[in-house]
């Protein structure tokens, strides 16, 4: 039994270890070749070991070229290092002047010192930079002075600044070489390297001022893994420029693309190419990176990296032979004694002496020594000869068993803890008698999303068309469009020229409302071109009749006569009333007889006419049926469905009913009754004759979705029991009714998930396509996608888990007046903080009635982001909702009691109340 025990022991134990440590030995002697070099558009580039300064890649890195917003790194840090994070900075006349990018300060307005660093770093904005180049030097030019003399004592020799923010000026240049040197140098500042790793930073609220959001706009900290930085920059003379840092395991890498057209793909393009090489020899024949040096600086230390000159060169080999001893930075105790002063005095707030910043490999006082494995050439070891042992040990106790199965290798602790398992599962299950904890109420705990404004999502989305393809998506943009006529809209226009039937499908529906003429001659050459797809031309087809009245009348007459499309006869159905011309064509069609090859064809032209004139009433409804009779049932569906959609008079919604009760195609009948009025389809069922059972149970689902009546719990066991109408009702129910059948006490805490949601899912924040669907996806699946969401996902994924919530977003994206019915409840909610700022939020990107009542809920709030969304809305082209915000601000001024506003009525449009704009 000694023997078996060893043998078993052998086996949990050192087998599993024997594996694990033969697959590293192997990965260590492998050695790849050497990628090949980033096909990238920059006019110069750098990639940089942040710990040695081996550069591993260089395009033109020498090369003087306009630095633009990535100055500010150099400002960021003298401002972070010699100024207290507490601070308070007042902003100067001198700062409001400043054109490009701003905070907007006022003059006279007061923010700390690491507001001021947020708003440089992350939004970039000039006018804090010269705000903190006063408060630290001054003034100005001392400022600069300082930037120069810093530069110097770097060694950056090919480097000079002539502002601190980096607009163009004449002696204003750097290079790739000297900004990423820069960057490693910055880097070791904890206060510079936690501002340019955040994401969102939040200035908060002071006196009047409300808080404002800062979103940096290095988006790729939202893409790329292991992104901590650095800085972007833009320019018309400088291009797209973006310093960067990538850390990955113990390698933290500096990217430096200048004047690159396509900033984005190049970094992730070095990035790739900087993490596929190895960081200890360059490939033969590249030389090593120049350091400039410094008299002033003391012997022996190179003041590009503040590390001592005696350090072996990143291409040496710091092992001799199989392994040799690492050899420790000799300092003496003076330069230690400077190293800690100067740490105590740079150090941000809340961090500790004793640790470095958790994205820097690297401590200020001394550099940490780190193990790196030599490349050993694989052959026999000791690893081998222990397998083959162990191997034969297996062997020798597959013998001893008698030749028994083997059981797979199983590490002791886990068969220990199945074991424990399977001894309380023969226990016998414990059945509990209390009964279940009650459900508690949904909470949202709303997070801070840095998300576009409405002008500023519309550029983002007509850069790249393809998200314009979603039709919630191109709902919003429509809306933003008809509620900001003053927008640019060149890209729309030029879309209208594009070869793709799709993107000139939807640069007409954008222009719907701002250029209805425009918009509708686009409409018709679609319809008309016959190379137009189907699908596009039905959806041109209901653009067209939804906005354009009878005045297209006589052309939808000619087209269903030509092609015979059922979206042609729905489009005369539609309209208030038909002209005499097009009764008598369509009773024509009605009265010819079919014959030869195009019978079927025929048929179907006289089904939609019939169909078209019963609508309006003007056949008897015998006739049109006895039209309808002759066709087959698989093609007298289609053309119901096809050509009364939409259309709400008491022959179509009886022919509707009719249609949902017999099956077949009771999904679409359902759709078609969920957009009449109740009214009708109460009028219609009531009058049906005495059902029978088989009726009456068909009868269950339909009056629970559409009127209201009966029991979720009964649909719900019709459905499970297979009947088609009760299942089309449930999934019906999620989307259209669910502003009809869920409770009225539907938690505010699930609608304002759901906006937040749904302003994710439409492409309001900088996330991308895959992390969004991370959050939406069915709980259960893609777990490293969830472990891998930013922070700010988190709270709505778990948001999507709750059906509510779920159910809302669905039925805002899938439907014409989900988003409008989500507001709505919305805006009933209580009116705290987070709810004003959702309702602030979307009150700009909604129309019509809408927009009304998100003005009257915001119109009874003094909260910050309500009265900015007020004043906005004063003018508002939408002349309901601007009455409403100008009686909003007068009724304010008539509180309290300011003398420079007149409280006469003229020029107030008259308010909307709360049912009246519902």
């Amino acid at each position: 039994m000694r023997i078996k025990e060893c043998v078993n022991c052998i086996q949990r134990v050192l087998l599993p270890m024997a594996v694990i440590g033969l697959y590293t030995d192997m990965a260590r002697a492998q050695a790849g070749p050497l990628p090949p070099p980033p096909d990238i558009h920059a006019r110069a580039a750098i990639v940089m070991e942040a710990r040695t300064g081996q550069v591993l890649f260089a395009r033109n890195a020498d090369l003087k070229l306009p630095p633009a917003s990535t100055t500010k790194i150099l400002t960021g840090y003298l401002f972070a290092r010699d100024i207290r994070p507490e601070e308070r900075v007042k902003t100067p006349m001198e700062a409001t002047r400043v054109p490009g990018s701003a905070l907007g300060m006022p003059p006279g307005s007061v923010f700390t010192a690491r507001d001021l660093l947020y708003a440089a770093l992350l939004k970039s904005a000039n006018d804090a930079c010269i705000a903190m180049a006063r408060h630290a030097a001054g003034s100005v030019p001392g400022f600069v002075d300082r930037m120069n003399a810093e530069a110097q004592a770097l060694g950056l020799t090919r480097t000079r600044f002539a502002n601190p923010h980096g607009l163009p000026a004449r002696e204003h240049y750097s290079t790739a070489r000297d900004l990423a040197h820069l960057t490693r140098h910055a880097l070791r500042l904890p206060a510079f390297a936690r501002a340019v790793r955040t994401r969102v930073y939040v200035i908060p609220a002071s006196g009047r001022r409300p808080a404002i959001v800062l979103r940096n706009r290095n988006t790729l900290l939202w893409t790329v893994p292991g992104m901590v930085g650095v800085k972007t920059g833009q320019s018309r003379e400088a291009g797209l420029c973006l310093v960067g840092a990538v850390q990955r395991g113990q390698r933290l890498l500096i990217t430096v693309v200048l004047n690159s057209p396509r900033w984005k793909e190049d970094t992730v393009a070095l990035v790739q190419y900087g993490f596929a090489r190895s960081p200890l020899a360059p490939p033969a024949g590249e030389a090593r990176p120049s350091v400039h040096r410094d008299s002033s600086l003391a012997a022996g230390t190179d003041p590009r990296t503040n590390l001592p000159a005696r350090m072996p060169h990143p291409g040496q080999d710091m092992w001799q032979g199989r392994r040799s001893r690492w050899q420790p930075e000799q300092r003496s105790d003076a330069d230690r004694h400077a190293s800690v002063v100067r740490g105590v005095r740079n150090r941000d707030p809340g961090t500790s002496l004793r640790t470095a910043p958790d994205m820097l490999p690297f401590r200020r006082s001394a550099p940490r020594p780190e193990l790196q494995w030599a490349r050993v050439r694989p052959g026999w070891n000791g690893l081998w000869w222990l397998l083959i042992v162990l191997a034969a040990l297996l062997v020798a106790r597959r013998i001893y068993r008698g030749l028994a199965p083997m059981k797979p290798v199983a590490l002791w602790p886990f068969a220990r803890r199945r074991r424990q398992e399977q001894a309380s599962a023969s226990s016998g299950p414990i059945v509990s008698t209390l009964s279940p904890p009650p459900v508690p109420e949904f909470r949202f705990d709303p997070p801070q999303l840095a998300r576009f404004s409405g002008p500023e999502w519309l550029d983002t989305l007509l850069e790249t068309s393809t998200r314009l393809l979603e039709p919630a998506v191109r709902r919003r943009a429509r809306a933003l469009i008809s509620a900001n006529p003053k927008l640019d809209l060149e890209k729309v226009l030029q879309m209208l020229g594009s070869a793709r039937p799709r993107n000139r499908l939807v640069a007409a529906e954008l222009l719907l409302d701002v250029a209805p003429r425009r918009a509708e001659e686009a409409l018709v050459a679609l319809i008309e071109e016959e190379k137009t797809p189907g699908e596009i031309r039905t959806e041109a087809i209901d653009l067209l009749s939804g906005s354009s009245g009878d005045r297209y009348e006589p052309f939808f007459l000619r087209m269903m006569l030509r092609d015979g499309t059922p979206a042609f006869a729905c489009a005369l159905a539609r309209l208030p009333r038909l002209d005499s011309t097009t009764t008598g064509a369509l009773r024509h069609v009605i009265a010819t007889s079919p014959g030869g090859d195009a019978e079927l064809r025929t048929h179907l032209l006289k089904a939609q006419a019939a169909c078209v004139l019963a609508a309006h009433q003007a056949v008897a409804p015998g006739e049109a049926l006895a039209v309808l009779e002759k066709l087959p049932a698989h093609h007298r569906d289609p053309v119901l469905t096809g050509v009364l959609r939409g259309v709400a008079t008491p022959w179509t919604v009886e022919r509707m009913v009719d249609l949902a009760l017999r099956g077949g195609s009771a999904y679409l009948a359902l759709q078609n009754l969920l957009e009449c009025p109740p009214e009708q389809v109460r009028q219609v069922v009531d009058a049906l004759p005495e059902p029978d059972s088989v009726m009456r149970t068909r009868l269950i689902p339909l009056r629970w979705l559409l009127l209201g009546q009966g029991d979720y719990e009964q649909v719900r066991r019709l459905a499970e029991a297979g009947d088609d109408l009760a299942n089309s009702a449930l999934n019906l129910s999620r989307l259209h009714g669910w502003y009809l059948c869920r409770p009225r006490d539907v938690s505010p805490h699930a609608l304002l998930a759901a906006a937040m949601l749904l302003s994710v899912r439409l492409g309001f924040t900088e996330h991308t396509p895959e992390q969004v669907a991370a959050v939406f996806r069915t709980v259960g699946e893609g777990t490293g996608e969830v472990l891998s969401l930013p922070e700010e996902l988190v709270p709505l994924r778990q948001a999507c888990a709750c059906p509510e919530v779920h159910d809302a977003v669905q039925a805002a994206l899938h439907t014409e007046m989900g988003l409008d019915n989500l507001l709505f409840a919305l805006a009933g909610a209580p009116r705290d903080e987070a709810f004003l700022q959702e309702i602030a939020f979307w009150s700009d990107k909604v129309s019509g009635t809408t927009r009304g009542m998100l003005a009257q809920a915001l119109a009874q709030s003094d909260h910050t982001s309500a009265l900015e969304a007020m004043e906005a809305r004063e003018m508002d082209p939408h002349a309901p909702v601007r009455g409403i915000a100008l009686r909003a601000a007068r009724d304010r001024c008539q509180q309290q009691a300011c003398p420079n506003v007149s409280t006469t009525q003229e020029g107030v449009e008259p308010v909307m109340t709360l049912d009246q704009a519902a």
